[in-house]
């Protein structure tokens, strides 16, 4: 019994850490700005008005305050 419990917790520790290094690495190397045209053109599809994003895109982990 404790040679199962010691391989699931395990297996969830190793599947944590995959899910945090997979956001991590998400945010390295997806580029938010080449999704812009499609955002916009999803939107007026979807509601008929336009969106206006202006700045620059940016992906993160955690929300800002």
């Amino acid at each position: 019994m404790r040679r199962i419990v010691r391989f699931l917790v395990i297996g969830v520790l190793i599947l944590a850490l995959l899910v945090v290094v997979g956001a991590g690495l998400a945010t390295v190397f997806i580029k938010p700005e080449a999704y812009k045209p499609h955002l916009i053109a999803a939107v007026k599809k979807a509601t008929g008005h336009t969106l206006t994003l202006e700045g620059e895109l940016s992906l993160s982990l955690f929300p800002g305050i």
